[in-house]
């Protein structure tokens, strides 16, 4: 296969894997492993055919750049284009927030300076304005470096923790879960999993490269499964080493069984799985605005942008409860508009049009 393919599985890769990694261990170890393993397989088979379902929408009409909203307003009705706009853009700020306050925590942990996060995270702000001024092949070459720097790290900070592990942390507790600790694994895990911002993105560079749609849905599905093999190491590991101790970011609860060089390593991983996530998500906002609302490219990186630092100066600075609320909600919306529209485009019989570019 071509460097391009492989630059597009790096960009969906790196931008589902993000600050939901580190929650999935938490919930899982609150609702006992192997709840947590189950659900983490629902939700990974839930959002590869979702993302194959959205490549085929997206390989229907490869006429104009859109996002999610656009096609919204196109296959099903203009008045759902608002509507999946106010879904998208909550659950695009609210990452966008996250990665913000994730950054600086791991960050200032790496200089060893906890006073120095709210500085980082600000200066994380001004990166990714940078960012979005830099065109798509270079964000995708720059994607494919930190991706494979993050699985590096993670893997290496795997094989270290196994070791560890005591195999009475991966059956159920004790106390049997309550009904909310049950579900949760379930928003948390399709917040980590839900990469589907960046798939226009891969389906213009298979494009522009001359690539079939095959080559385009292949890409999507080996981008949707690395992440979910990485999830379920990194859960197997965490919760199988400190079980009931496991902390909301993960890293901290494994302080306490690990070696404490440890925690500059995970710290690593965590601005590294952070950071490719944060270029992507960034670049998807503002190609809703651009692209969907027509926005001119100044206000649409202004728009991406300030909102999120808006509420992190105005002190929302708890990363885990900001995916929590907005990827339970925006995801779940995302999903069923998919579909929707994958069902209307079969009963409108424009699938015809994908088949012939088999």
């Amino acid at each position: 296969m071509p460097r391009i393919f492989w630059l597009a599985i790096a960009m969906h890769v790196g931008t589902t894997i993000g600050a939901g990694i580190f929650a999935i261990p938490y919930v899982t170890a609150q609702s006992g492993y192997p709840i947590g393993l189950l659900w983490l397989l629902i939700t990974t088979i839930l959002v590869t055919f979702t993302n194959i379902a959205y490549a085929s929408i997206i390989a229907a009409d490869f006429k104009k750049p859109q996002q999610l909203a656009g096609y919204a307003a196109h296959y099903i009705s203009p008045k759902f284009k608002s509507i999946t706009g106010i879904f998208i853009l909550v659950g695009y700020w609210g990452s966008l927030l996250a990665y913000i306050i994730g950054m600086g925590k791991f960050l200032s942990i790496l200089v060893g300076d906890p006073t120095t996060s709210v500085l980082f995270s600000l200066l994380s702000i001004i990166f990714v304005v940078v960012t979005l001024t830099i065109n798509l092949k270079l964000l995708a070459t720059t994607e494919s470096l930190l991706t494979g720097a993050m699985l590096i790290v993670i893997l290496v900070l795997i094989c270290i923790g196994f070791p560890y592990m005591r195999y009475s942390n991966l059956s159920l507790p004790e106390v049997i879960p309550s009904r909310i600790t049950l579900i949760a694994p379930y928003g948390v895990m399709l917040n980590a999993l839900m990469g589907y911002s960046v798939i226009p993105e891969m389906g213009r560079m298979l494009k522009s490269a001359k690539m079939n749609v095959r080559s385009f849905y292949l890409a999507v599905i080996i981008g949707s499964i690395i992440p979910a093999i990485v999830y379920l190491l990194f859960q197997l590991m965490v919760t199988g080493v400190s079980g009931p101790s496991t902390s909301e970011e993960a890293i901290a609860g494994l302080l306490i069984y690990l070696p404490s060089w440890v925690v500059y390593g995970g710290a690593i991983f965590g601005a590294l799985a952070i950071i490719t996530s944060f270029l992507t998500i960034a670049y998807a906002t503002k190609d809703t605005f651009l692209y969907d609302f027509n926005i001119s490219p100044t206000a649409s990186i202004l728009a991406t942008v300030v909102p999120p630092a808006i509420f992190f100066l105005a002190g929302v600075h708890s990363f885990v409860r900001v995916l929590e609320f907005g990827g339970t909600w925006s995801g779940t919306y995302v999903v069923i508009i998919i579909w929707l529209m994958h069902f209307m485009i079969l009963r409108r019989h424009d699938s015809k049009s994908i088949v012939k570019r088999h």
